[in-house]
């Protein structure tokens, strides 16, 4: 609740909405659960990206290293 109420709430908001999807598509079907997982990684990589330049707080190397971390997590989701 926290995080809503922060200068940064539409992204903090839309993290939690895909957070919620994501764990709902683990009960679902393989390929639902394929494609969700994808969107919502990439939505979780762009609002980290967007809330870092937006606060002046953009660190390259970190973005970086979730880049890498998110193309692992996608490899293996289609690696089922």
């Amino acid at each position: 609740m926290k995080e809503i109420n922060s200068s940064a709430r539409i992204p903090n908001l839309l993290n939690i909405i895909c957070a919620i999807i994501l764990l709902i598509a683990c009960f679902q079907t393989i390929d639902w659960f394929k494609g969700t997982a994808v969107i919502v990684l990439v939505v979780f990589q762009l609002t980290a990206i967007t809330n870092g330049l937006k606060n002046k707080s953009f660190h390259f190397q970190h973005h970086i290293f979730r880049l890498i971390l998110t193309a692992i997590l996608i490899f293996f989701v289609f690696l089922t």
